[in-house]
Formats: structure tokens, sequence, C-alpha cells
């Protein structure tokens, strides 16, 4: 029985060791696409980018993948348009998210780059209801509203 107590430690601690090298591994390609779309060849990190959406989509970075290429689209790119799709993408795979308030503040912005008022205006007025003005995407909303009149 002990050597298989110790068979079972040395197999737990060689897997728990397997695994930490792969969430380093992801780390890693995702750190490397973050830098390639911020400051490099967009299109190279948009792809590495993909693959790591397309291998772990419920991944810890999945989330922040799909910001990342949103906010990457709008300030980089400026292309508000791919933007919003992305930032919608967020949404809609993570409804429970706590970056779902600043998403849809984004959103705003992106509306805002658009000259699309109207619709940058419906949906700070929208966080507002949702999240409350003492939030901080609400706070936020309430200066863009303001500035927006």
């Amino acid at each position: 029985k002990i050597e298989t107590l110790k068979q079972q430690e040395s197999q737990t601690h060689t897997e728990s060791a397997a695994v930490k090298t792969a969430q380093q591994d992801i780390q890693d390609n995702y750190d490397a696409a973050a830098q390639a779309l911020r400051f490099g060849d967009f299109e190279a990190g948009k792809r590495q980018l993909f693959a790591l959406l397309a291998a772990y989509p419920t991944g810890q970075h999945a989330e922040d993948g799909y910001i990342l290429l949103a906010d990457s689209y709008r300030q980089r790119q400026r292309d508000p348009d791919k933007a919003l799709i992305y930032y919608q993408q967020v949404l809609d795979k993570f409804p429970a998210s706590a970056q779902a308030p600043i998403t849809r503040l984004k959103m705003g912005f992106a509306y805002e780059d658009m000259d699309d008022v109207f619709r940058a205006k419906e949906l700070y007025r929208l966080i507002l209801k949702q999240y409350g003005e003492t939030s901080r995407a609400g706070q936020l909303a309430r200066e863009r509203l303001k500035r927006l009149k």
C-alpha cells in the first residue's frame, strides 16, 4: 500500500506539473498574440488569437481575447464596425461576466466613433439602468451622456 500511495503522489505531482506547463504555454501564446495585435503585425496577432480561441473557447483567456480583439479593431485599426461584432460576442458568450458593463461602455465608444450618437446615448442609458449611477460603468456612461448633449 505504501508503494501505491507513493505512486499516486508521484502521478498527481506529474499531472499537476503538466497542467502548469500547459497553462503557461497558453499564457505565453496569449501574450504573444496580444503583443502582435497591439504593437506588431496585426494580422499575425489576430491569427494567433483566433487559434487560441478555437482551441480554448471557454478558457480563462477567451473573454479577454475577444475584448482585446475588439479594442484592437476599434483603436488600432479604426474599424468600430468590426469592434462591435467582437464586443457583442463577449456579451453573448459570457453574459454573466464582470466585464459586461465596461464592454457595453466600449460599445458606446464605438458608436461614437461611427458618429451614431443616437445608439451611443441609447447604450449609455441602458448601462445606467442596468448597473446604476454609482457603478463605475454608470459614472462613465453619465459623463459620456453629458458630453453628447
